[in-house]
């Protein structure tokens, strides 16, 4: 047993340690016992474990500053929260000047409707009044004697004045008389010429229409 135990002067330098320095932990455990058996294998691993150690240190501070900035940071449903919020103002201010809009819409009508009310009025009072003149020319014109027309006016005088008297017919001369036709006799020849003193007794003419029957037959 003491053979074996002298055989191993670097496993009873690591108790003696072990005794008198207090543990430093289980990495600078391993680092110690690496080095104190280094080999290039060993050595090779642990560079590997520090550049380990050291991405996952950078790997935490990472998502410890990204924790902090996502507490501090809204999410989506804030935002959404938020949009919504804004939205609404949006719209109820929109509906408020439409409502206005309204309203005064309203008004102006009605204004509107006032006013064609007005005309209607005034319309129907010119209309009455006109048609009230109207039917007073019509009934003056009807009371108002008629004027005589120019026909009228002839038909008058001619009826008023006296016949003219008829003018006597002038004599016919034996001329004349030979020359009237009869409706008895045909008048010769022979005593047509004025030298002749007499007339024959069948040679008389009739008497015509409007001849003076007060002048005695020769």
């Amino acid at each position: 047993m003491q053979e074996r135990l002298s055989s191993y002067p670097d496993y009873r330098l690591d108790n003696n340690r072990k005794q008198t320095v207090p543990d430093p932990g289980p990495v600078s455990r391993v680092l110690t016992s690496t080095q104190t058996s280094c080999s290039p294998r060993l050595s090779h691993i642990l560079q590997k474990l520090k550049e380990s150690l050291s991405l996952l240190e950078l790997e935490f501070t990472e998502f410890r500053e990204n924790t902090r900035t996502s507490a501090t940071k809204q999410g989506p449903a804030e935002l959404l929260r938020e949009e919504l919020h804004q939205l609404r103002q949006e719209h109820t201010a929109a509906l408020k000047h439409l409502q206005d809009e309204v309203s005064t819409l309203k008004e102006e009508n009605q204004q509107l409707h006032k006013e064609l009310a007005r005309i209607r009025e005034e319309t129907q009072h010119t209309d009455t009044s006109h048609d009230r003149d109207l039917n007073r020319g019509a009934t003056g014109k009807q009371q108002a004697p008629v004027p005589p027309t120019a026909s009228q006016d002839s038909a008058s005088t001619t009826c008023n004045t006296p016949p003219s008297p008829r003018k006597a017919m002038p004599t016919p001369s034996p001329r004349q008389v030979t020359r009237t036709p009869s409706s008895r006799q045909a008048i010769p020849t022979t005593y047509r010429t004025p030298l002749s003193p007499k007339r024959p007794r069948h040679a008389h003419p009739l008497p015509q229409k409007g001849h003076d029957h007060s002048h005695p037959h020769p």
